[in-house]
């Protein structure tokens, strides 16, 4: 974590985290609904592609020359309104094993076969293959499928997906400014949700700064409820108690001791004044003198301390 996110308050740092995750669910859900969203459209497109390539390829069976139709690829499709598709934007291919084009339909022509590559190995063996084209700048979804009579032909027939491709477009147009909007609601409501969380803490630390330390009988706010901030406040109130008393317990001794020296220093005070009175040598007197200016100043610090304890 960088020095500049450290000095972020937690508030701030928490609404961040919240916001990130909530970005980062909403872009792996996302990116689930988009790919069932888009299998779901070609999964339809493809059933009806197929269920057309079935058709042709069953005119073209057993048929000699290029085609083997009677007539133009498609003419006799009928319509189907459970399949999806536009049999007019329906367009068609005959291909040879190679991939050369033998037929298409007019919207077709000229063009490369669209079973080209591994979909050949893939479609020889009997498998139906799918894919995406683009035809003079128009997306397409085509199916390739075997004509089963040994001949080795294959029928591929496409449709223009523009719609699906709208579609999905859509979805991301829409989706994107939802998740981040959400994005944005959640870190607001991490911030909030913090913050209130957080509020007993801010009130906690007030609290302390207005502790003194020759008053340490106040305590710490605590909350109703059962969390770790209530701990948290109990523990350091406890915290106050024991260094409260340890506190006391020394002003209770500084007291008792200064007391106890008060009597002591008076009567040495005492003794030594009148042995100051009756020394008739000056040096005496002079050192009388200065044991009573040292008793005075012990006299004084016992009174410090008296004060202290107070």
């Amino acid at each position: 974590m960088s020095a500049w996110l450290r000095a972020l308050p937690t508030s701030v740092r928490l609404a961040a985290m919240t916001s990130l995750a909530f970005l980062l669910l909403m872009v792996l859900v996302g990116a689930v609904v988009y790919r069932e969203f888009r299998a779901s459209l070609r999964d339809t497109i493809d059933q009806g592609l197929v269920d057309v390539a079935v058709v042709q390829a069953r005119a073209v069976e057993g048929a000699a020359g290029g085609t083997g139709l009677d007539g133009d690829l498609l003419s006799d499709l009928e319509p189907d309104p459970d399949s999806g598709l536009t049999p007019s934007e329906l367009e068609a291919q005959i291909l040879a094993g190679d991939g050369t084009v033998l037929h298409a339909t007019p919207g077709l022509e000229g063009m490369e076969g669209l079973v080209a590559g591994g979909r050949l190995v893939r479609v020889a063996a009997g498998v139906a293959v799918f894919g995406d084209a683009d035809i003079n700048g128009e997306p397409l979804r085509f199916v390739g499928t075997t004509v089963a009579d040994g001949s080795g032909r294959i029928v591929a027939v496409t449709t223009p997906i523009t719609a699906l491709a709208d579609a999905e477009r859509l979805l991301l147009a829409v989706f994107g400014p939802v998740a981040l909007a959400g994005s944005a609601f959640a870190g607001l409501a991490g911030a909030w949700i913090s913050r209130r969380g957080l509020a007993p803490l801010v009130r906690m630390a007030a609290e302390a700064d207005g502790i003194g330390a020759y008053d340490l009988s106040q305590r710490l706010p605590v909350p109703a409820r059962r969390d770790e901030i209530r701990r948290l406040g109990s523990t350091l109130n406890r915290m106050l108690e024991r260094l409260e008393a340890a506190v006391q317990r020394e002003r209770d001794f500084t007291s008792e001791a200064s007391h106890e020296l008060r009597t002591p220093l008076g009567i040495l005070r005492a003794e030594v004044e009148l042995a100051r009175a009756a020394a008739a040598e000056p040096v005496a007197r002079e050192g009388l003198d200065s044991a009573l200016e040292e008793i005075d100043r012990l006299t004084a610090v016992v009174e410090d301390l008296l004060l202290l304890a107070r």
